[in-house]
């Protein structure tokens, strides 16, 4: 297998010996590289088309490590990489010349591994005779001095660095300097100001995070108030909060239209019992009229109930008459009522409601009304 060593001297001898058309852009290329020792010597030069000056430079660094020299490989893949990266004054680029993608992808690996190798060393002082070290300067004396960032600066020294100890030259040098301590002061409040920006947006990411929770908590609290529907999740809080209150709405119509259908048959003690109302009677009936859907009768006295809540044999018993004999029924309860009172009326028919409930059949049937202070309710 022929190496890289062998194919980099073939092209070399067949350029040095063969003569090019003029109309091929070409470029002059160090034959030995500078960095590796070599001169701008005629013998030392060879003129290379644009792409073979490319593919021998992709060699080169191949060539040195053939030769195991591991300086002129780094070298060689630096000046591989900036081939890569310099301009042109025509319109070819070498990136668009690359003889095979896998040298490419191999040699740049390498180069990369190189860079990161000198950024570290550089990092740690390696390839920095300045590391740790800072330019001190006396104006009096006009003396510049390296010491250690360590050491104390000596009296009559600042930091700094003065190239010019003219009188233009030191007062420019001072007002460089006064400058890069304004720079330094307006980099520490930007940095300030750019922490207190930091913060506030924080907060403010904190604040909208709490809102979105709570608008998801009530926003679950009002779909669980309401059929399953997948609909819900596109509606506005606002919106969902009429349904629910349309849904209430309902709800109240419905139980009071029922409250309402006993209230007209049994009468108000009755559904008091039932419905375990703690309101007033005013509370009540403002509600029937509010929500039930069907009349309110105030003047039913029918078929009223005892405070138990349980039919009695008297309601029983009248439910079962027809309104003809309904109305000779309480006719003579009426006659019993002048005649001997009221407790002489409930003890004999063994009647179950009220006073006010017996004033109003005899209006609504006998058609007489009695007083409520007439002696015979005693």
């Amino acid at each position: 297998m022929k190496t890289y060593t062998y194919k980099y001297n073939r092209v070399i001898k067949w350029f040095k010996t063969h003569k090019l058309d003029d109309d091929i852009q070409c470029e002059s290329h160090h034959i030995i590289p500078k960095s590796c020792g070599g001169d701008d010597s005629k013998e030392n030069l060879v003129l290379l088309p644009l792409r073979w000056h490319y593919i021998v430079h992709c060699w080169l660094p191949a060539v040195y490590l053939e030769k195991g020299d591991q300086d002129g490989y780094e070298k060689m893949l630096f000046a591989w990489n900036r081939m890569l990266t310099r301009k042109h004054d025509y319109n070819t680029s070498f990136n668009s010349i690359k003889e095979d993608s896998i040298l490419y992808q191999n040699l740049r690996s390498k180069y990369l591994e190189i860079v990161s190798k000198f950024a570290k060393d550089h990092s740690q002082g390696g390839y920095n005779n300045m590391y740790g070290k800072i330019w001190i300067v006396n104006y009096e004396t006009h003396e510049n001095r390296v010491i250690d960032k360590t050491d104390l600066i000596p009296e009559g020294f600042v930091i700094g660095r003065c190239m010019d100890f003219s009188k233009d030259g030191i007062e420019r040098n001072l007002l460089m300097r006064k400058l890069k301590v304004l720079r330094e002061e307006n980099k520490k409040i930007r940095e300030v100001r750019r922490k207190e920006i930091e913060k506030e947006k924080h907060e403010a990411k904190i604040r909208r995070q709490e809102r979105n929770e709570r608008i998801e908590k009530e926003r679950a609290r009002y779909i669980e108030q309401l059929p399953d529907d997948d609909s819900l999740r596109n509606k506005t809080i606002a919106e969902l909060k009429q349904m629910v209150a349309d849904e209430e709405q309902k709800k109240l119509v419905k139980y009071w239209t029922v409250v309402a259908i006993d209230y007209n048959q049994y009468g108000y003690e009755f559904i008091k019992n039932k419905y375990q109302i703690t309101f007033s009677k005013t509370g009540v009936f403002d509600n029937l009229r509010k929500y039930s859907q069907i009349p309110i009768d105030t003047n039913n006295m029918i078929g009223r109930v005892c405070l138990t809540g349980k039919q009695s044999d008297f309601t029983i018993k009248v439910r079962k008459m027809k309104k003809n004999e309904k109305i000779d029924f309480y006719t003579k309860i009426y006659s019993d009522f002048i005649e001997h009172g009221f407790n002489f009326v409930v003890k004999k028919y063994s009647y179950p409601n009220t006073r006010n409930c017996l004033l109003g059949v005899f209006k609504l049937y006998v058609k007489e009304y009695v007083p409520q202070k007439c002696n015979r309710w005693k």
